[in-house]
């Protein structure tokens, strides 16, 4: 009788396993985008949808010294409408200061490529 219980318990285990839908990959979500260094200041929560181009908010665009894309890969561009010259980053960045591209991002398109 446990035998037959524990192959009934094994079989329907099974069964949820195999009928879990698989993961989506994320289509909207948020970044965080701040005006100070190690995101201590002036940070603003930006809404995105994966694949479309948005415009870095005021106090924020041309002016962005950390960030966290929180998994996302993005694509950050020194203009609007996600044009001129682009660079790619993925996760958190503490100082920008210390870079070429610190107060130099205007729009951002991301991505979710897990």
């Amino acid at each position: 009788m446990l035998a037959k219980f524990a192959i009934l318990i094994t079989a329907v285990a099974a069964s949820s396993v195999l009928a879990a839908p698989a993961l989506e990959r994320r289509q909207t979500g948020y970044i965080t985008l701040c005006s100070e260094k190690m995101m201590l200041d002036g940070c603003q929560d930006l809404g995105i949808q994966t694949g479309q181009c948005r415009e870095l908010p005021d106090g924020i665009r041309d002016n962005l010294s950390s960030f966290d894309t929180y998994g996302y890969r993005c694509e950050f561009y020194t203009d609007a409408s996600c044009s001129g010259r682009r660079d790619d980053w993925t996760g958190n960045h503490d100082n920008l200061r210390e870079t070429e591209w610190n107060d130099e991002k205007s729009s951002i398109k991301c991505f979710f490529d897990a």
